[in-house]
């Protein structure tokens, strides 16, 4: 009964954040192992501020949008260089030590080297993360 509660609320409360992968130890079996493990998954990850300020590399996808790829660890983050979360988040960069990333991790065709990318759907600074 509270598994179909549970499941309930899922799909009436809105979208599934997935995977929370938030902690330290648990960062580091994410990217130890590429991000394979999450494919096909929604997942929830903190990354440090520095990963965000960085320069991204602009391009544009398969499916014609604009889009920037942070280099992180193993796993690259991809973000749709129009979405109004980087578009507020982008503001207040130098603001916080860590965000907060939801998005599907997914190969894309693209990429030769077949390697797990982190596709953001929100992106927000992590709780208590002001420096």
């Amino acid at each position: 009964m509270l598994r179909c509660l549970l499941l309930l609320s899922l799909l009436i409360g809105g979208r599934d954040a997935g995977l929370r992968i938030v902690s330290p130890e648990d960062r580091r079996t994410f990217y130890r192992t590429g991000g394979r493990e999450q494919v096909g998954h929604k997942i929830h990850l903190h990354v440090e501020g520095e990963i965000l300020r960085k320069k991204p590399r602009a391009f544009r996808g398969l499916d014609g949008g604009d889009w920037l790829e942070f280099a992180n660890r193993t796993v690259p983050i991809v973000i749709d260089a129009k979405s109004p979360h980087w578009t507020q988040v982008s503001r207040h960069l130098d603001g916080a030590r860590e965000f907060c990333l939801h998005g599907l991790v997914r190969i894309p065709k693209e990429d030769e080297r077949r390697r797990a990318h982190l596709y953001v759907d929100t992106i927000q600074r992590a709780p208590g993360t002001w420096k």
